[in-house]
C-alpha cells in the first residue's frame, strides 16, 4: 500500500478504505493519509482505525481532514496513539468525536492536549473527564472548569474535586 502512487490512492474509495487491513494501513505514510479526501476518510472503520499512527492522525489534522473519521472510527483508536498525537490535532476533533472517547481514551490525553482544547471542547467529553490524569484536570483553566456539566462535576471524585485550586474554581 505504501508503494501507491498518489493517482493510485486518489482513485480508492471509502469502501476500498473500510477493506484495508491493519497493516495495510500502517504501511500508509503520513503523506498519503494526508491527500486523503473527507469521503475517504469516512471509510475508516472501528476495524481499521486502530492502525492509524499518531503520525497519520496529525497528518489528517493538519490537511484539514481528521473531521471526515466516524465516532465509530475514533473511539476504536488505542488509547495511546490518542496521547501522542499533537495537540492541534485533538483540537481538531469535533465535539461528537470528543463525546466518542473512551474513558481510557480521555485518560491518556496530556495536559498540554487539554490546555489545546476550549472550554465547550472540554464539556464534549461528557462524564469520561473523570478520567483525566491528574496532571491534565490540573491544567484546566477557570473557562474549561466553568464549561463542565454538573454531570460531569458528579463524575469527579471527591478527591478530583479537592485537588482543584482555587484560581481554577473562582
Amino acid at each position: 500500500v505504501a508503494s501507491l502512487s498518489n493517482a493510485a490512492l486518489a482513485s480508492l474509495d471509502a469502501a476500498q478504505i473500510g477493506a484495508l487491513t491493519d497493516a495495510q494501513v500502517a504501511a500508509l505514510t503520513p503523506a498519503q493519509v494526508a491527500s486523503l479526501t473527507d469521503a475517504q476518510v469516512a471509510g475508516f472503520t472501528a476495524t481499521n482505525a486502530d492502525a492509524l499512527t499518531a503520525a497519520q492522525l496529525d497528518a489528517l489534522a493538519t490537511a484539514g481532514h481528521l473531521g471526515g473519521l466516524s465516532d465509530a472510527a475514533v473511539a476504536a483508536i488505542p488509547a495511546a496513539t490518542v496521547g501522542a498525537v499533537a495537540p492541534a490535532t485533538v483540537a481538531a476533533l469535533t465535539d461528537a468525536q470528543l463525546g466518542a472517547l473512551t474513558g481510557a481514551q480521555v485518560g491518556a490525553l496530556t495536559a498540554t492536549q487539554i490546555d489545546a482544547l476550549s472550554p465547550a471542547q472540554v464539556a464534549a467529553l461528557g462524564t469520561d473527564v473523570a478520567s483525566l490524569s491528574n496532571a491534565a484536570l490540573a491544567s484546566l483553566d477557570a473557562a474549561q472548569i466553568g464549561a463542565l456539566t454538573d454531570a460531569q462535576v458528579d463524575a469527579l471524585s471527591p478527591a478530583q474535586v479537592a485537588s482543584l485550586s482555587d484560581a481554577q474554581v473562582a
